[in-house]
């Protein structure tokens, strides 16, 4: 879902105009796509914005050159009998997350401790995602959960959850985070960048307008730009569209970072991992906004 401009670029002709030949390959998780780019096996990926932080505690280095998404496709949210909790009955509750140690859990201990509660008191459930974490929803297995996509649409549409903080809003982002932070960006490694500047501008523009476009336009119309054998395999585009719509909100007009959205993050993965020494992190090296501000140009 989130690399919907990358695809939408492509369909609408714009690496054409660029007179680039981009070839997309889905690759299997997100670290799978971050050691495919530092080994030079891809020039570019979309992923996480996270991995830039991660990485550079590696002695590593990668660089966003575009933003794609304010927000992550999640929501925290209530089962069925439990729609009359609050933030401060969290502790109380079996919280579903996908794995434990995983992003999900690092969301769940943020809105712990963002909200004075105490993160160790969380009582978590690994209930995995798609089908096995519908299946705990429906089974009642968990009070709440950090719901993923398809499960959070199909299940507020049938009326077995109810989100709590819905985080593809980016107005609760912004209350939780204290203002936008950048969770899915356009990677490269500096060092492509550096040797390739004028591809790498192709690169943004193209998917600048793809961003663009999709503020200009409504999922349906997004949707019968996009191949159906990436996004909708079923042949029903009915729920891609859906799931679309709720996500439309959080993704940029123009690539750019937003103000203070690394030191955002930074004290997000922080909060998780009390190791990571936020001010020994060179911020002013993972991302670069001089692509996506020359991309209208």
């Amino acid at each position: 879902m989130s690399n919907v401009p990358l695809y939408l670029a492509e369909a609408l002709g714009y690496y054409e105009d660029e007179g680039l030949q981009v070839n997309l390959n889905p690759l299997p998780g997100g670290s799978n796509a971050i050691q495919s780019l530092v080994t030079d096996t891809v020039d570019a990926t979309t992923n996480e914005f996270t991995h830039t932080i991660t990485i550079q505690e590696q002695s590593q280095e990668i660089r966003s050159v575009a933003v794609f998404l304010t927000t992550p496709s999640y929501a925290l949210a209530l089962t069925e009998g439990n729609f009359d909790a609050d933030v401060e009955d969290l502790a109380d509750l079996d919280i579903g997350v996908v794995s434990l140690g995983g992003a999900t859990e690092n969301l769940v201990d943020y809105v712990f401790r963002t909200n004075g509660l105490d993160p160790d008191a969380a009582r978590l459930v690994s209930i995995g995602a798609g089908s096995s974490q519908t299946a705990a929803v429906r089974g009642g297995q968990v009070d709440a959960l950090i719901a993923t996509e398809p499960t959070l649409t199909t299940s507020i549409d049938d009326g077995s959850i109810e989100p709590l903080i819905d985080f593809r809003d980016p107005e609760q982002i912004d209350e939780l985070f204290g203002g936008p932070a950048p969770f899915w960006s356009l990677l490269v490694t500096p060092e492509f960048a550096d040797q390739n500047p004028n591809t790498t501008q192709a690169l943004v523009r193209a998917n600048v307008r793809a961003l663009q476009y999709m503020q200009d336009n409504s999922a349906e119309d997004i949707v019968e730009q996009v191949p159906g054998d990436i996004f909708y395999p079923d042949g029903d585009p009915a729920l891609f569209t859906e799931i679309l719509d709720g996500m439309l909100p959080g993704f940029t007009s123009d690539g750019l970072m937003p103000e203070g959205g690394p030191e955002r993050i930074a004290e997000y993965l922080a909060t998780g991992d009390p190791s990571l020494d936020v001010d020994s992190l060179d911020l002013e090296s993972i991302y670069t906004d001089e692509y996506a501000e020359n991309a209208g140009e």
